[in-house]
Parts: C-alpha cells; structure tokens; sequence
C-alpha cells in the first residue's frame, strides 16, 4: 500500500522536500527509516511523503521449489517495477514544488525520473546511494560476471541515476571516490553522510571489567567483506582457553564455510544464533560483550565501510576489533588516541592474539569503551549525520554538507587518504 505523509503546510522560508520511494521503513534498513523519520518530524524543512514500499524480496524466492522459482523471480521483478512505475506517477499527479529527496533503494526510481520530459523533473534530485549495487553484486559478492551483458546493464543503470541526481549521498569519502571513478562522475557530486542507527536502542551503558569469562561478539550478515571465516578460525586458535567465550549472531551467504571450520574446532566455546535478531536483542548482546568484532575481509569495499554493526558497537560504548582498513586509518588519524583496535585483515592469528591481548586487561577494554562512545558521539551519531543531510536537502553549500574532514575514511588537502 502506498503512504503518504506530511510534516505540515509549509511556513514562510522554510525550504520544501518530497521523499520519494519505494522504501521500507524497518531495522533491517536502519538509516533509511531513521533518516525519512527525522525528516518528518523536522522543523527546518517542509516534507511530505510518497512511497510505495517493495513487496517480497528477491531474495525470498530461494526457499521455493526449483520448479517454481523462475516463476516466483518473474512475478517478484514485476511487482519491483510496478512499484517503482507507481511511485513515479503518484509524484507526477501531486505536481510538488521544491526538492526531491529519493532514499535507498532510489537507483530505479532515478533511472525513471531522468527519462521524464525536462518540464516534469523536480526542481533538485538528492538520493541516498548507502551502497553502489554493481560494486556489490559484481566485484564483492561475485553473483554477476563483471564480463556479462546483466552486469554492463546494471552498471548504465546506476550511472544514469546518478547522472540525474544533484547530490549523492554515501557513507564516506572513499566509497565517494571509488563510485565516482565507477560512473565517470565528477567527485562533487557525492556528499559523505554516516550513516544512521536506532540510537534509542543502542544507547550507551558504561563499561564496566568483570573478572572471569570474556565475551567476545560478532554480529553480521556474512557477506565477503566481513571475513566471518577469519573470526571462525581466530575462535579455533582460542579454543583451549577456557575463559573466552564467543557468540556469533547472523547468517548469510558465508555461513557454510563458517560452520565447516567452526566443525573442525569442536572445543571452541562459540554459541552462534542464525536468527534474525531486533535492534534491541542486538544492542542487549552487545551490552552483555567484553570484546566486539567488525569486519576482516580481504576485498575492496571491505577497505572503503564502516559499516552499521561498527556503529552500533560504538554508540554503545564496547570496545571493538577491526580490520586494518584505509577507512579505519583515516578514522585512527581523527583522534588523538585510538577509538578502536585494528589487526590485519585476512589474518585470524593477529585478531586472536589481540583478542587474548584485551581478554587479559579489562582496564584496557574500559579506556576503549570510552574512547569508542566518545568518537561515536563527535562524529558519527545522529545529530552529526542528521546536520549534514539537512545541509544538502536544504541547499546548502557542498563545503557545509559534505564536511569531509569530519566523515569517516577523509582525505588530507592533497587528495591522498589521510593515515
């Protein structure tokens, strides 16, 4: 069904906004829902609605029948462009003024607003890139061949939705960089906003060392990036000391390879739950940890995110180990101490030295709780992400909304990533 909101008539020099799309408002796309959200409830700018949020996943279609599937993928595509084909037209019948703001997933939606006569297009197009789908598809996760004609009409697609939108709005200055060489676009057309996380539910709780068992957490939809296999095999390394105890949360599309060396260390104290867990749950695991985990893999965009679960971690206060990314050393340059630990990715006998390093030392994990809250609080918490999309969708100048040197993964005056 489609849904239509208002933050109320428009007051006298306060800008106008309409989101647009066929987004869904749910904690499995947090800054999607919280940043539509704030947007309604703003103050400095007039906003309305309009979405037709997707129906089923394409994803979903997996758990049928073989012999049902192509049928199921077919009527799931056809449902997809029928919500985008509506949510194009319900914006051309209400004749809006001002401003476009298009959210994740807005590729589509963009693709079929740029092909709209000059007369009928919005005034200024801002979306919300969050990821670039055929770096996801193609290069991270490999389910395309970067070689087939699907991947060459996926990258036009994205290139040509981009192309039309004023602004781009990405999670940080690298993957801004990497997409504008992606696209052939001109850098200043994307804008580094953090991203946005259910602050309620991951408010801080102060750390506080207890003797004994450490806990050590991972939370993840083990996508490549993450490297889940290099937390398995670190847990197998740890696996003859008793007081380490490890929870993974999550499946996806690494969980086979995950069980199997995870299998080969029977003696490791790992409890994993595959199921899918609230922000809540989530965040009360978190509070329950000693140590928490981010991200290990070996790919690209593993070295361009900072992604949610980090975030999380961070907002409330646990001390994190992550890879040794170019996102996480321009975030290390930021502070004059260290916010979080990094080791190596790929290499699961750095992550378990480090993770038997802090196990041993709680006054250590207490100083990189503090640290972590007190980073997330300056530069990544919602007030900061929430200041510079309304510096965008506002109209602001680019310099106010794109704060580089403030965004996670900045560059120094050179261009050169910052250490």
């Amino acid at each position: 069904m489609p849904m239509t909101k208002s933050s109320g008539p428009a007051a006298s020099g306060r800008s106008t906004l309409t989101v647009l799309g066929v987004h869904v408002s749910s904690e499995a796309y947090p800054t999607v829902k919280h940043r539509v959200r704030a947007l309604l409830q703003s103050a400095e700018i007039s906003v309305q609605e309009i979405n037709y949020p997707l129906a089923a996943r394409l994803s979903q279609q997996g758990r049928r029948s073989p012999l049902r599937r192509p049928f199921a993928v077919a009527a799931s595509g056809l449902r997809l462009l029928a919500s985008h084909v509506r949510a194009v037209v319900a914006f051309l019948r209400a004749r809006t003024a001002g401003a476009l703001y298009v959210p994740y997933p807005a590729i589509l939606v963009l693709y079929l607003l740029s092909l709209l006569p000059k007369r009928r297009r919005p005034a200024a197009v801002y979306c919300d890139a969050f990821i670039s789908l055929y770096d996801t598809v193609v290069r991270d996760r490999k389910l395309i061949r970067a070689t087939s004609p699907l991947a060459a009409v996926l990258r036009h697609v994205e290139a040509r939705a981009y192309r039309f939108a004023d602004k781009v709005i990405v999670d940080t200055p690298l993957n801004a960089d990497c997409m504008a060489r992606d696209f052939g676009l001109e850098p200043e057309k994307f804008v580094a906003v953090p991203l946005s996380i259910n602050e309620r539910a991951y408010a801080p709780k102060p750390y506080r060392p207890r003797p004994g068992i450490c806990n050590v957490l991972f939370v993840g939809t083990f996508v490549p990036l993450q490297g889940v296999d290099v937390v398995a095999r670190a847990a197998g390394l740890l696996s003859g000391d008793a007081s380490l105890r490890f929870r993974i949360i999550g499946t996806g599309q690494t969980a086979d390879r995950v069980a199997e060396i995870l299998a080969a260390s029977p003696s490791v104290h790992c409890e994993w739950d595959r199921t899918w867990r609230s922000a809540d749950e989530v965040s009360g695991a978190i509070r329950e940890a000693d140590v928490c985990l981010g991200i290990f893999g070996e790919g690209d965009k593993a070295q361009r995110v900072w992604p949610l679960k980090n975030y999380a971690y961070m907002a409330v206060g646990r001390t994190l180990v992550t890879g040794d990314t170019r996102c996480a050393r321009a975030m290390m340059a930021e502070s004059s101490a260290a916010p979080f630990v990094t080791v190596p990715v790929g290499d699961p006998r750095a992550l378990a030295d480090a993770i038997l390093s802090l196990s041993r030392d709680g006054r250590m994990r207490e100083e990189y709780s503090r640290r972590a809250r007190a980073y997330y609080e300056e530069r990544l918490s919602s007030a900061v992400s929430m200041s510079r999309l309304y510096a965008v969708v506002a109209g602001r100048s680019a310099a106010a909304a794109g704060a580089r040197s403030r965004a996670p993964g900045r560059q120094n005056d050179n261009g050169e990533e910052a250490r």
